[in-house]
């Protein structure tokens, strides 16, 4: 049974937008959207060079987080759970991550790991480093950035952890 006094961030990474739930145990007492999603960044990006590139993304998810810091103020967040088809299949080969039935536990600092990693790397080598096809690859950065964006803004004395389903 869930800790009825424990706030849990539920983000929906989706193409278009993300989902952004707070469960209180298992009751739902937040819901929202923002139009932060990983291919909508991806082709936003469309003739900007790599160092532009990154910075364009870093701005706007650093502005869309921002406007739900208020829900961070409002509910002692202590667990994130990510569902993200991508990001889990990335991060399954990660040594800190332990499948479960339907998805992954990892730690905040892989995903954190992982997120610095992926954006000093190409499309080419984020294919081979996180074993995603070439066309998965181009959406695995802006999916990595969403999530370290959001593990950033939760970080407490108690580390958060992702939960990311298939």
């Amino acid at each position: 049974l869930p800790d009825p006094e424990r706030h849990t961030l539920v983000l929906d990474l989706g193409g278009g937008s993300t989902e952004i739930l707070v469960l209180k145990g298992g009751n739902l007492v937040f819901a929202g959207t923002r139009r932060l999603g990983t291919a909508r960044l991806f082709h936003s990006l469309a003739g900007t060079d790599c160092g532009d590139a990154q910075a364009f993304l870093a701005s706007v998810i650093r502005n869309v987080v921002n406007s739900t810091l208020e829900i961070y103020r409002t509910y002692p967040i202590r667990e994130c759970a990510v569902i993200n088809p991508l990001l889990a299949q990335a991060m399954a080969s990660d040594p800190a991550a332990t499948r479960l039935e339907g998805g992954l536990m990892l730690p905040a600092a892989a995903g954190l790991r992982a997120a610095e990693e992926a954006a000093s790397l190409t499309a080419e080598a984020l294919a081979a480093r996180f074993n995603v096809g070439q066309s998965e690859a181009e959406l695995l950065l802006p999916t990595l950035l969403i999530l370290e964006r959001f593990l950033r803004s939760i970080q407490r004395p108690h580390r958060p952890y992702g939960l990311v389903n298939p």
